[in-house]
């Protein structure tokens, strides 16, 4: 019983994320997050002090407290994508799929559960606590090679093809106001990492977020009859030509969700399709690239005006505010 609240978390948000996939985590559910880590340890270290009155484990269990917090959001915020990755489908098909991707989710926050209950318990055996050493050495292990391939691996590889925040006509692709997590930058961790993508970004939003136009043209292309997510699956998009001669592409909308035709002149900041989860997508998000076409398709950088920090150039994992306000 001493763990069944920690477990219990992981498995309830493993749960949720598994049939409310289209959900985006905000900055509540990670305070929400913070509050149950920080009590749970607290009840760890109440119980400590009943077993040992000499014990001192209170400041511990903050420094706990707030990496299980932080640990609990973050589990909460990718099960559902990872759902979706391993089943391969979407919310659509039905009660049995629901079905699946909440089973599946709750295995994976049971898992999750477990592995994080190790690394706070004490345990009374020396084997367990040799076992225990060696989980945490080769976590820490994991996440500092994962953290210096992300440093080095991904995001900007020549500072210089970037042109100047402050001369960008681009806006970020969705309302004024809101805020939205980039998923997956430049020279990303699963995609985004040839001529054509290198330079796309990827931004969570639930399925219907309205989507703007971030920058003014013509709309070249809409495809939005397609429903359904996968590798295999055909994706929707909107394409519009710039007036540099330039193409936007925005992909993944929801079926019929596009709100331009063919032909259409649309201007920085309108409302012109929503997003979705439709097409090789893992989980409910926009993705947004601008290319050229001389012989072949080949993605260009670009920096958005209403991005403050790091040049302009979005980075996987932060969250932007958008400043795209719809035209008057």
């Amino acid at each position: 019983m001493k763990y069944a609240v920690l477990i219990g978390a992981f498995a309830l948000m493993g749960s949720a994320g598994g049939w409310a996939g289209q959900e985006v985590w905000s900055p509540v559910a990670m305070a929400l997050a913070m509050v149950l880590g920080l009590a749970t340890c607290a009840l760890f270290a109440h119980r400590r002090v009943q077993a040992d009155p000499a014990a001192r484990p209170w400041l511990m269990a903050i420094v706990w407290g707030i990496l299980l917090g932080v640990g609990l959001w973050v589990a909460g915020s990718q099960l559902w994508g990872l759902n979706d990755a391993i089943l391969n489908g979407d919310l659509s098909a039905g009660a049995e799929r629901i079905r699946e991707k909440s089973l599946l989710g709750l295995a994976l926050g049971i898992a999750a559960g477990l592995l994080i209950s190790l690394h706070v318990r004490r345990p009374k055996h020396q084997w367990a606590r040799r076992l225990r050493l060696l989980a945490i050495t080769d976590w820490l292990r994991l996440l500092a090679v994962a953290l210096i391939l992300y440093m080095v691996r991904t995001g900007v590889e020549d500072a210089d093809a970037y042109p100047p925040r402050e001369q960008s006509p681009y806006l970020l692709p969705w309302p004024g106001g809101v805020s939205c997590v980039c998923t997956q930058g430049n020279r990303a961790v699963i995609s985004h990492r040839d001529e054509w993508s290198k330079y796309a970004y990827d931004f969570a939003m639930p399925i219907g977020s309205p989507v703007s136009a971030a920058r003014e043209g013509v709309v070249s292309k809409v495809v939005d009859e397609y429903d359904g997510n996968g590798w295999d699956k055909p994706a929707n998009y909107v394409t519009i030509l710039q007036d540099d001669g330039s193409f936007a592409e925005y992909a993944h909308i929801r079926r019929h969700g596009s709100f331009v035709q063919n032909g259409e002149r649309v201007r920085q900041g309108q409302i012109i399709a929503e997003s979705g989860n439709v097409g090789y997508s893992a989980s409910p998000h926009l993705h947004f690239q601008v290319y050229v076409f001389h012989g072949t398709f080949r993605s260009v950088p670009v920096t958005f005006r209403d991005v403050t920090i790091r040049s302009g150039i979005p980075r996987m994992w932060l969250r932007y505010t958008s400043g795209n306000s719809p035209p008057q």
